[in-house]
């Protein structure tokens, strides 16, 4: 028989029931009566006394059981919809999960917390464990949910107003992909599954949940709350709901329903704008789109004038703008000028062409030097922006795109070529047949494992050992390949 790990008695509420199993009260530390908990007394017949998750001591009585917990003794199978609460409660009792006690009650919605918040205190290093702190990553949006579904089928139109009104003006759910989608629109993946990826704890039981659903998952999102709009009042939510027959899961957008096993290639935020588009493309880059526009856009009480662009084709397509070297700074949008601001600070080349269609006299001395001003108001090395923009992002260095580019242009090459027996040179253009260069690709604050592919072992006759190594220095150290590179002539590539 399976060893039971002893744990510590908690004192109850004269009203309060406190299941055996999992530790969970049916009133919280209040003594008000918590939903969707209901634990009586029960027979202790037809107990799967061997189970790792039965925490209950065998003996001749009567048990102090949950609805779960008691349909998971008596089952043959952990199934997660009756398995979660024994499941959870018995990696935050397990000793070795001690030092990480504050870390995973950040993973227990509040909606959960006023059940084991008392429980949860009484184990060694609990005792700065409260309601609300330390604050919830995810937001039980069960209630809400249901309310979406009630006022959707009652098909009032009182009601269809409140529900686009009050829960569905925006997308506030939070995908772990960077998606974001609406409460009645979102798609689930087990919360089982999302504990073992995130929390690197000792598990009750070996082998469970899906394998290979979580690649790719954005790194910040278990570490920013972004806003609709840069709207406070629009917060995007990381989500958990209780779906029937399923249990708890956690909340993601449609695509990503049941997780995914690919990468993804995540693009930093800007710094400055975060998700606002600006009206108009940077007028300062060496190509700016310029629309061409009949009609503006203008916006009445009761209607609206949409804008109307001048569209031409030829041979060569259809297009409504036309790319021009000078840009358009008769006036500048308070979005446009942070965005500025930032290339001015880290694009060295359009600060020169800045100053050269100020030497030109295309642009006013004056413009040019509250631009710069406005690029040390910013301060964004004190405010360390830039960095937080690249958290969670995939992305090449500057200098390895800029040798990436070199490397797929044409090389020419003087060849010395016999013509009726003289010798002449004659410039030929080749491709590299392997490239020179092999660019990294960071991913910042990454903590989901989405590391770059490695080198696959070799089924080949002989001892390769010395030639795998020198592939996989040469394909992870940068520097390492392109002392290789060098020391191989060109004209015998």
């Amino acid at each position: 028989m399976t060893k039971k790990r002893k744990v510590n008695k908690v004192p109850a509420h004269d009203k309060t029931k406190c299941c055996e199993n999992c530790l969970r009260r049916d009133c919280d530390q209040y003594g008000e009566r918590l939903e969707r908990i209901d634990v009586v007394l029960r027979s202790s017949e037809g107990f799967h006394w061997n189970k790792k998750l039965c925490m209950v001591m065998k003996e001749e009585r009567e048990y102090v059981l949950c609805n779960e917990c008691f349909q998971l003794v008596r089952d043959a199978e952990n199934v997660w919809l009756v398995s979660w609460p024994a499941y959870l409660w018995n990696i935050f009792s397990d000793p070795l999960n001690v030092n990480k006690l504050h870390e995973m009650w950040k993973y227990v919605p509040e909606s959960m917390r006023a059940a084991w918040v008392v429980s949860y205190q009484s184990l060694e290093c609990g005792t700065n464990i409260f309601q609300e702190e330390p604050k919830a990553y995810f937001e039980d949006i069960t209630k809400e949910a249901h309310m979406v579904e009630k006022l959707k089928s009652s098909g009032k139109l009182v009601d269809l107003i409140r529900v686009c009104n009050d829960y569905l003006c925006y997308c506030s759910i939070k995908c772990p992909w960077g998606c974001t989608d609406f409460v009645d629109n979102c798609g689930y993946i087990s919360y089982q599954d999302f504990l073992i990826r995130m929390l690197k704890v000792n598990q009750p039981i070996k082998g469970i949940g899906k394998k290979n659903v979580l690649f790719g998952i954005n790194g910040t999102y278990m570490t920013t709350s972004p806003f609709f709009m840069n709207n406070s009042k629009w917060p995007v939510r990381r989500a958990v709901v209780f779906v029937p027959n399923r249990g708890f899961c956690v909340c993601t957008c449609k695509d990503h329903n049941g997780g995914s096993d690919k990468r993804y290639v995540h693009p930093p935020t800007n710094p400055m704008n975060g998700v606002l588009p600006m009206e108009r493309s940077d007028q300062l880059a060496h190509a700016v789109l310029n629309p061409r526009t009949i009609k503006s856009l203008r916006t009445g009480k009761y209607n609206d004038i949409y804008q109307m662009y001048s569209c031409r084709g030829s041979f060569r397509g259809l297009d409504t703008c036309d790319i021009v070297d000078v840009g358009n700074f008769s006036y500048t949008t308070t979005l446009e000028g942070r965005n500025r601001a930032l290339i001015l600070y880290g694009r060295s080349d359009l600060r020169q062409k800045m100053q050269q269609l100020v030497e030109t006299k295309r642009l006013p001395s004056w413009f040019a030097e509250e631009e710069l001003i406005n690029v040390k108001k910013y301060r964004f090395q004190e405010n360390n922006n830039i960095q937080k923009g690249l958290d969670g992002s995939t992305y090449v260095p500057l200098l390895d795109a800029i040798a990436m580019g070199q490397e797929n242009m044409m090389e020419t090459l003087c060849d010395d070529i016999n013509k009726n027996g003289m010798e002449k040179k004659e410039m030929v253009e080749v491709i590299s047949s392997w490239p020179s260069i092999v660019p990294m690709c960071y991913s910042s604050n990454d903590t989901f494992e989405n590391c770059p592919l490695q080198i696959p072992t070799m089924k080949v006759k002989g001892d390769c050992r010395l030639l795998w190594f020198i592939m996989s220095l040469g394909c992870h150290v940068p520097a390492v390949w392109k002392c290789m590179c060098g020391s191989v002539s060109r004209n015998s590539d």
